[in-house]
C-alpha cells in the first residue's frame, strides 16, 4: 500500500474468544523510503526453547553478553534480550518502549 511492504507475524489466534487464543502478533511496515532507528524501542524480550548464537552471528547480529540471558543487537539495530524457556507458548514476552509523554 503506497509503496509500503506489510508483514504480519503471529503465533496463533489473537482473540480471547477463541480456543487457545490471546496469542501475540505484530504488524511490521516497511516504507519505500529508508529511516534510521530512533531508539524508541529500547529492547524486545524473547523466551524460546532453542536459540543458536551461531545463527545470530551468521546473520550479522552483535552478541553483547551471553551469560544467563543473551543480550544482542539484531542486524537491523534493535536490541534483543533472549533467554531459553521451553515452556513459552509464543516467544515474545514484551517490547520496552521509551516515550516522553504518556498522553
Amino acid at each position: 500500500v503506497n509503496g509500503a511492504s506489510v508483514t504480519r507475524v503471529g503465533f496463533g489466534p489473537e482473540s480471547l474468544n477463541k480456543e487457545d487464543g490471546g496469542k501475540f502478533s505484530i504488524e511490521l511496515v516497511e516504507t519505500a523510503e529508508s529511516s534510521q532507528w530512533d531508539g524508541a524501542v529500547q529492547f524486545i524480550q524473547l523466551g524460546m526453547p532453542v536459540f543458536r548464537l551461531s545463527q545470530v552471528m551468521k546473520m550479522g547480529g552483535d552478541i553483547q553478553s551471553a551469560y544467563g540471558w543473551t543480550d544482542l543487537i539484531a542486524p537491523g539495530g534493535i536490541p534483543l534480550h533472549v533467554h531459553i524457556d521451553e515452556n513459552r507458548r509464543d516467544p515474545f514476552e514484551f517490547v520496552a518502549l521509551r516515550t516522553s509523554s504518556l498522553k
